[in-house]
C-alpha cells in the first residue's frame, strides 16, 4: 500500500515540476516583415574582453570628532548630499567590458515566410563601440548546419526593434548661465536622441546649476523627457559633480545597459574658482564604476575642465567628447548614440536560398561569419503536413 506515494514521491524528486516555455517575441523589421527572434548559439570568437577595472570599494569622507575624551579616536562621517535617489548597497567590483559587451558578429532574427529563401538580419561591430559601415558580400560567410550557402543579397538595414536589453539613460544637462548661448542647440539634440530610443529605453533629466535638480524621473515616455529637456532655463553658478551624483544614484539599481550623457561649458565652480559641489571628482567617479555606469562627457568651448571630463568619461568606460562650438553638438550626440546601440549603421540585411529546402520541421543552425568572427542562431524549418511521403511530389 507504500509502494504508489514512494514511487511519486521518487519520480517528482528526480525530475521536478514542469516547465513551460514563454512564448518567443516577434522582431519587425523595415519595412514590416516579421521575424522569429534569433535563438543565440555560443561561438567561440578571438575578441578580448578588454580592459579591467577594478575599483576599490567606496568609503564616505571621514574627519576627526574629538582629540580627548570619550570620543577620542572617533571618526565622523562628513556632510551628506541631499537625498537625490535611491541608496545606494554594497555593491561587487565588477569589469565594465563584460556589462557592455557586444559580440562583433551577432544574428538579431531570421523571416522564413518565403522559405526556402532565408533573411536574416545581422549585427557587424569592429569592436565595441565601432560598428561596421561597409560590408562586401565576399567578405561576409554563410552556412546552415555547417553547409556553405551562397547569399543573394545584402544590403544595410535599420530594425524596428532591437533585441536586448533596455537601455536607462540620465541626461545631466549644465544650466548655468554660461549656457544661455548653447542650450537651444544642446536641447534640441537630446531631443533627437530620444526619437532614437527603442520601445522599453528609459531616461531622465537632471538640470544643474547652483545645485543638482532631477526634473523629470527615469520613464518611456519619450515625450516627458523631452518636456524635461526644454524646460531647461539658464541661470546660475556650476555644480556639476552633485548632478553626476544624483544621476549615478538614479541608475543604481536599473537593469540592462545604462550610461549617463553629461553635457557641459565650464567647470564644477561657484564664479570664483572654488568648488560649487560637496560631491568630489573621485568620489563620482568611484560611484559610477562600482555601479557599471559609463559616463558619456560632451564639452563644449574652451572654458571646460579638460582633464576633470577626462577623468570621468575615461575612468567609468565612457567617452569625453569635445564640442569647440554648440553646432557641433549633434553630431557628438549621434556618435553616443552609436556607442550605445541606438546608431543607424552596423546592421544588415542578407538573403540565401537554403541547400536544405525540405519542410521537415528539424531546427537549422546558421552561421555568419566576418573577418574571423562568427554568430549563430537557430530556427525551425516549417513542416509539410505529408512529410517526408511529399518529397517525392515536391
Amino acid at each position: 500500500m507504500y509502494l504508489k506515494p514512494f514511487c511519486f514521491f521518487l519520480a517528482f524528486s528526480l525530475f521536478g515540476t514542469p516547465v513551460r516555455a514563454e512564448e518567443p517575441e516577434t522582431v519587425v523589421i523595415s519595412p514590416g516583415r516579421e521575424i522569429q527572434p534569433a535563438v543565440p548559439r555560443p561561438i567561440p570568437s578571438n575578441q578580448g574582453a578588454g580592459e579591467m577595472i577594478e575599483p576599490g570599494p567606496m568609503e564616505p569622507e571621514m574627519r576627526p570628532i574629538g582629540a580627548s575624551g570619550p570620543d577620542a579616536g572617533q571618526m565622523e562621517a562628513g556632510p551628506q548630499l541631499p537625498d537625490a535617489g535611491p541608496r545606494l548597497p554594497q555593491a561587487p567590483v565588477y569589469n565594465w567590458n563584460e556589462a557592455w559587451h557586444e559580440k562583433p558578429v551577432a544574428i538579431l532574427g531570421i523571416d522564413i515566410t518565403n522559405f526556402p529563401e532565408v533573411m536574416a538580419v545581422v549585427s557587424l561591430r569592429k569592436d565595441l563601440y565601432t560598428p561596421v559601415d561597409d560590408v562586401r558580400l565576399n567578405e561576409i560567410k554563410v552556412s546552415e548546419d555547417e553547409a556553405p550557402q551562397q547569399i543573394t543579397s545584402l544590403a544595410p538595414c535599420i530594425p524596428d526593434r532591437i533585441p536586448g536589453d533596455p537601455l536607462s539613460i540620465m541626461f545631466l544637462i549644465d544650466a548655468s548661465g554660461s549656457m544661455q548661448e548653447y542650450i537651444d542647440v544642446v536641447q534640441s539634440s537630446a531631443s533627437r536622441f530620444v526619437d532614437r530610443f527603442a520601445e522599453d529605453d528609459r531616461a531622465g533629466v537632471v538640470a544643474f546649476s547652483d545645485h543638482a535638480v532631477h526634473t523629470t524621473p527615469l520613464t518611456d515616455n519619450k515625450d516627458k523627457v523631452k518636456t524635461g529637456l526644454f524646460e531647461i532655463n539658464p541661470r546660475g553658478f556650476t555644480a556639476l559633480y552633485d548632478s553626476v551624483d544624483m544621476g549615478t544614484r538614479q541608475l543604481a539599481n536599473c537593469q540592462g545597459k545604462k550610461a549617463i550623457i553629461l553635457v557641459t561649458d565650464g567647470k564644477d565652480d561657484d564664479g570664483t574658482g572654488v568648488p560649487l559641489s560637496r560631491a568630489t571628482l573621485e568620489g563620482v567617479i568611484e560611484q559610477a564604476r562600482m555601479w557599471r555606469i559609463p559616463i558619456f562627457a560632451i564639452g563644449i568651448g574652451d572654458e571646460i575642465s579638460l582633464p576633470a571630463l577626462q577623468s570621468l568619461a575615461r575612468k567609468t568606460g565612457g567617452e569625453f567628447l569635445f564640442a569647440p562650438s554648440g553646432e557641433d553638438v549633434d553630431a557628438l550626440y549621434s556618435i553616443v548614440a552609436r556607442r550605445l546601440g541606438r546608431g543607424d549603421q552596423g546592421y544588415y540585411q542578407l538573403t540565401y536560398r537554403t541547400s536544405q529546402y525540405e519542410k521537415d520541421g528539424t531546427t537549422r543552425t546558421i552561421i555568419v561569419k566576418y573577418q574571423g568572427d562568427a554568430g549563430a542562431a537557430q530556427y525551425p524549418a516549417p513542416r509539410n503536413l505529408f512529410w517526408p511521403l511529399s518529397k517525392v511530389f515536391d
